[in-house]
């Protein structure tokens, strides 16, 4: 997952995550990593800290944008269909609506 831009929201540090659900994989990304390095600075480890923090906000905003976009792009005369599981009359509207809060 990347913490540049999702996590971090300022675009002023590179960071990721990487998750496995096997073991084998994680140990060959363990030695990669030992090689190549792959540690957080201080200062980005703080610059990430101090992004989380406001991280519920953006999501927030980018729910809000997501749906404004998608009921715009729904009644445009030119578009034929918008896949967004905000939207009710997606198929997956009712088990999105369950999962989610945004909408």
């Amino acid at each position: 997952n990347g913490c540049t831009k999702y996590l971090g929201g300022h675009s002023d540090i590179t960071a990721g995550v990487v998750s496995f659900r096997k073991k084998q994989m994680f140990d060959n990304m363990l030695a990669m990593r030992i090689m190549l390095g792959g540690v957080l600075s201080p200062f980005e480890a703080f610059l990430l800290h101090r992004a989380i923090k406001s991280f519920h906000v953006r999501m927030d905003r980018h729910c809000s944008n997501a749906m404004t976009l998608a009921s715009f792009l729904e009644s445009h005369p030119k578009v034929e269909k918008v896949h967004y599981p905000g939207l009710e009359s997606h198929p997956g509207h009712a088990v999105a609506k369950k999962q989610m809060h945004a909408f």
